[in-house]
């Protein structure tokens, strides 16, 4: 009987060790894939901090590598970084463009293989552009043109 009852024992140990293996796992996933979907965000947002037709982003012409360190400061992961813009209206340049950002740990970004598309994060995203007179008269004075503040729907400024 205490044979019996040590090998379920055991049993049940190396089931709990293989959960907790099973979830360290999938943490490190998770925590790899929270900091490449950080990286693709920044990217966006540098992008939408160009102001066109003064500067505008362009499509990247090679990966930009990035790495991740953990807080003891040793390499945790190594990223690359790609980005590709594409105008949706080839003749008018202030109408949006399509922006996709990817971010890659142990392969490459744009390839349709299937192993590669588990080590990847891809963002795609439409960037809008005004003309920077108008964004000034809207946040200047009443006297600005267009008015000052736009009203919101309310009425109120």
């Amino acid at each position: 009987d205490a044979m019996i009852a040590m090998v379920v024992v055991a049993i049940g140990l190396f089931g709990v060790a293989k959960l907790n293996s099973v979830m360290l796992e999938g943490t490190g996933i998770a925590k790899t894939r929270a900091e490449a979907i950080h990286l693709a965000e920044e990217k966006i947002e540098q992008c939408r901090a160009y102001q066109p037709p003064f500067s505008k982003c362009v499509t990247s012409t090679s990966a930009e590598q990035l790495d991740f360190k953990d807080a003891d400061g040793k390499l945790f992961r190594k990223f690359s970084r790609e980005w590709k813009i594409v105008d949706l209206n080839a003749i008018d340049k202030s109408q949006p463009a399509q922006l996709s950002v990817c971010v890659s740990w142990g392969g490459t970004c744009w390839d349709a293989n299937a192993e590669q598309r588990e080590n990847k994060v891809e963002l795609h995203t439409l960037l809008a552009w005004s003309d920077i007179g108008t964004g000034a008269a809207i946040g200047g004075a009443t006297n600005a043109p267009g008015g000052g503040m736009p009203k919101t729907p309310a009425g109120v400024e």
